[in-house]
């Protein structure tokens, strides 16, 4: 059960983290709008480094209405694993060339079940630039993703089993988070 005092130990946990990374310059961490906007992925500190989780996905469910899962991972003991909750990014560390920058670390896709080696740069407080490549940084791919703005409402939004009050999945005729009563998801 999520209560009063698991949301002030969260609560708590978070406004550490965003002062300690004040004093080291602009953040990564906080939850980003990826992959234009279909996937929400949380960057957060573990350990010394940077990770980032699958928090949401505009369409989380496969055909038959099952929660999508690591599928085209090409190893078949993880293909069982769900979306929703999936480590992406792995041992993201402060760049020494530059406030906003970080690398070292790997960015998993799985869409094609393959992880390449990673950079982020923030381009401003809410544009975070991440690329993943094999080897050579020209040959990789890179994503913008946009700071969420909807943490806070989420975060309002629980009731005390720690689910939202209302689905974030689903969207109004103006592409407004819906209003009504869903299908329980999980809160970042």
């Amino acid at each position: 059960m999520f209560g009063c005092r698991q949301f002030a130990v969260v609560a708590a946990i978070t406004i550490a983290a965003i002062i300690a990374d004040a004093d080291q310059g602009p953040s990564a961490v906080g939850v980003w709008l990826a992959d234009n906007g279909k996937s929400h992925v949380q960057i957060a500190p573990c350990g010394d480094k940077l990770c980032g989780t699958v928090t949401w996905l505009q369409d989380p469910n496969g055909p038959g209405g099952k929660p999508l899962t690591d599928s085209n991972n090409l190893d078949a003991a993880l293909r069982t694993r769900p979306i929703i909750g999936l480590q992406l990014l792995q041992g993201l560390v402060a760049d020494d060339s530059g406030p906003g920058q970080w690398e070292g670390g790997t960015i998993y896709d799985p869409q094609t079940g393959k992880t390449y080696q990673c950079t982020l740069t923030l381009q401003d407080p809410n544009t975070l630039r991440a690329h993943g490549c094999v080897g050579v940084a020209m040959f990789g791919r890179t994503q913008v993703w946009t700071r969420s703005a909807e943490v806070g409402e989420r975060l309002a939004g629980l009731n005390e089993t720690g689910m939202l009050r209302r689905s974030i999945a689903q969207e109004d005729s103006d592409g407004h988070p819906g209003r009504e009563s869903g299908a329980g998801v999980h809160a970042a």
